[in-house]
């Protein structure tokens, strides 16, 4: 109550309650694109952390499934920022199992796939075409997700410490880019 008094006596709004959760999204500015964590959410706020963080004022979209919103960087320290969205979500969407879960968890599906078989057999790849929930996600989601992929395996391939730490899993990077084009393809 007190904090509440505060905020309002600065001519600030009082800080809404905010949801604890760890799930992936995509951030998206001027400078490109970058996967993060959601570590908390409000109908008008987020609090993200990845390795690219965008300065302070920075536009920016975040991206999660089906569901995008539009908002700007209030707050960046190290790893985490804090961001002030344009127009206020339903938190409930964005959780696990929310509208978006539908898409991202077919996405995961199929990279899930991809490391377990480590090829991109033409009847693998027909059995996960094959499945409803595959209709969530479009051929050209496959190839922005390739290209993506393709993005990051290049970036982290021009770094020595990380291709002599995570050489392999790299490898299986590429792969799945690879397969999300060819899915792309046939799409």
């Amino acid at each position: 109550m007190i904090a509440r008094m505060v905020h309002e006596v600065a001519g600030e709004r009082p800080r809404e309650q905010r949801t604890n959760l760890f799930v992936m999204a995509t951030l998206y500015c001027d400078a490109g694109s970058a996967p993060v964590k959601l570590r908390n959410l409000s109908s008008t706020g987020a609090m993200i952390e990845g390795g690219l963080i965008p300065a302070t004022g920075t536009k920016v979209r975040l991206s999660r499934g089906s569901l995008n919103i539009v908002g700007k960087v209030v707050w960046s320290r190290s790893e985490r920022a804090g961001l002030r969205l344009d127009s206020s979500i339903l938190v409930s969407e964005w959780l696990p199992g929310g509208r978006a879960a539908a898409a991202q968890q077919r996405i995961d599906e199929i990279v899930q796939h991809a490391k377990a078989s480590n090829t991109a057999g033409a009847e693998s790849t027909s059995t996960l075409l094959a499945s409803p929930a595959a209709e969530l996600v479009s051929a050209s989601d496959l190839m922005r997700l390739s290209r993506a992929l393709d993005a990051l395996a290049e970036d982290l391939a021009d770094d020595p410490a990380a291709v002599e730490r995570h050489g392999s899993k790299l490898q299986t990077l590429d792969l799945v880019a690879q397969m999300f084009a060819k899915l792309a393809a046939r799409g």
